[in-house]
């Protein structure tokens, strides 16, 4: 009877444990890489009477690349440079955004359903201290809605990007 159970208690190990353990190189959200590229290209959002920003983002490999100008009454200059890297281990990307007076962010974020990506401004990747949060929502292939948060939660903007290309 003994063994009886022991077998049963082995099958049933089988099926419920994984069958992999983790820190094996298990991707835990397989599309981010897929779900990232729905950003490729150029978006527009109004800022102003006489300011647009545009963002540019290709993909270089496995990383992602963007840059930001500003457009003031037609005059269009380059505003930032952000790189995008996919940790497959936090499940996250890691983001250094460099502008052009040579401040820089770092930020964390993924998609947290095919149509919404956040992410959080944090100190040097330092995950555990949030300084903003930002929602983007695809509202369409060609539409995105933006909602920026302080680190209490609380509402501090909302933006709408339009693809151009």
């Amino acid at each position: 009877m003994r063994k009886f159970y022991f077998t049963i208690a082995i099958v049933v190990s089988c099926l419920v444990l994984p069958s992999r353990l983790p820190g094996q190189g298990v991707v835990t959200n397989p599309d981010q890489m897929k779900l990232m590229k729905q950003f490729l290209g150029e978006w527009q959002a109004t800022q102003g009477k006489d300011t647009v920003l545009i963002v540019e983002i290709k993909q270089a490999g496995e990383a992602f690349v963007e840059t930001d100008y500003l457009v003031i009454r037609g005059e269009k200059s380059v505003l930032s440079f952000w790189n995008y890297y996919y940790d497959a281990d936090m499940g996250k990307f890691k983001i250094f955004a460099l502008n052009t007076q040579g401040e820089y962010g770092t930020y964390m974020a993924s998609f947290t359903s095919e149509k919404e990506w956040v992410q959080t401004l944090v100190p040097d990747f330092m995950a555990d201290k949030i300084l903003r949060k930002d929602i983007f929502i695809f509202i369409s292939s060609s539409e995105i809605r933006t909602t920026s948060f302080t680190p209490d939660g609380k509402k501090r903007g909302e933006g709408r990007f339009t693809r151009i290309k």
